[in-house]
Formats: C-alpha cells, sequence, structure tokens
C-alpha cells in the first residue's frame, strides 16, 4: 500500500476496529457519537472513550477521554482546540471536578492534517496498554511512544497494524494524493 494515500477514519472503521482488535483498547475503550456520550455511564478505572463530534468549520472531530488506574481522569485532543462542551457536560453530570482532569498537552496533528481519529485511537492504545498507577507516569509514557518528528505519520502507522491484527474489512486507502490524510512524500 500508498502509505501516502490513507484517507479519514468514520465511525463505523473506529467501531469495527474497538469491536475486532485483540488488544486491551477493544475491551476497555468505548465510542461515542455526538450527544451519547452523555447517556453513557461513568468511566471505571482503566476504561476510556472516544468521542467523535461535528465541528462547523471542520466536519467531525475524535479526542478521548481516559481514567487511569488512580482514579484521575486524562483528556487528550491532538489539536489546539478548548475542552469540547460535551466532554465537560459528561464530567458534571458524573460529578468529576475538574481537578481530577489532565489535559495531555501533546498537540501533535499537523496543521492540515484530518487524522484525529487515528490519534485518538492511538492515545487510547498506548495509555490503556499500560498498567501504572501514577496518572503522570501513565502521560510520560505516551509522549515518549509518540515522540517523533512526524507523528502523523505514526499515529496512522499504529492504526494499520492494529487492524492487521484481526479480521475486518477496513479499507484505509485514499483514491488520490488529495484525498489523503497525509501530505504527499517527495
Amino acid at each position: 500500500m500508498d502509505f501516502r494515500l490513507v484517507r479519514i477514519l468514520r465511525d463505523t472503521d473506529v467501531q469495527e476496529i474497538l469491536s475486532g482488535t485483540p488488544r486491551r483498547l477493544g475491551t476497555h475503550i468505548r465510542f461515542a457519537n455526538h450527544y451519547q456520550i452523555l447517556q453513557d455511564g461513568p468511566l471505571a478505572e482503566g476504561e476510556g472513550v472516544l468521542l467523535g463530534y461535528d465541528l462547523p468549520e471542520d466536519g467531525v472531530h475524535c479526542v478521548s477521554l481516559y481514567r487511569c488506574l488512580d482514579g484521575r481522569y486524562l483528556y487528550h485532543d491532538s489539536t489546539p482546540r478548548p475542552m469540547h462542551h460535551l466532554v465537560r457536560r459528561f464530567m458534571q453530570i458524573h460529578n468529576i471536578p475538574q481537578e481530577q482532569v489532565t489535559i495531555v498537552d501533546a498537540i501533535v496533528q499537523g496543521p492540515v492534517f484530518h487524522t484525529c481519529a487515528y490519534h485518538a485511537l492511538a492515545f487510547l492504545d498506548i495509555v490503556s496498554s499500560v498498567v501504572i498507577e501514577d496518572s503522570w507516569l501513565v502521560v510520560h509514557h505516551y509522549k515518549e511512544a509518540i515522540r517523533s518528528f512526524f507523528p502523523d505519520e505514526l499515529v496512522v502507522l499504529r492504526v494499520f497494524r492494529m487492524i492487521g491484527e484481526f479480521h475486518n474489512t477496513i479499507n484505509l486507502t485514499a483514491t488520490s494524493i488529495y484525498d489523503s490524510v497525509l501530505p504527499p512524500v517527495h
């Protein structure tokens, strides 16, 4: 496959990955689309949610919320946006104080790429795979794992490996370089 021709992940792709992967991610992470997160129950320690929501200017965007084994929450957005109002509302519904939430400040998505779902899956895969009590160490582990000059390519490659581990119908090939979420390689 031409690594430069990668399409945007759809919600059906994310759901198929989460339901099919043999990784811990598949049993401890759920997907919520838009307001569905407000109807979901609270997260147990070691669980997370990938939230997909509409943006008027950008289409759909994905963020992650994960509850560490020490009870603290990690919020991850691969772009420099403020915490989404649905996540704040979820925290209010479940009486989660703001002091219990760490915003993971690893802004790694390229400015014009649409790789947020890849970043959200990679983040949740990394943090759910470590069994560490200290949330600060979990964040440190994530930042070490994602450190790269090409983080967009790194997370796409991680998702490619993930879907190669189980039988699925996902085809991530874009029809042209102009439809690709990654820049052309010269």
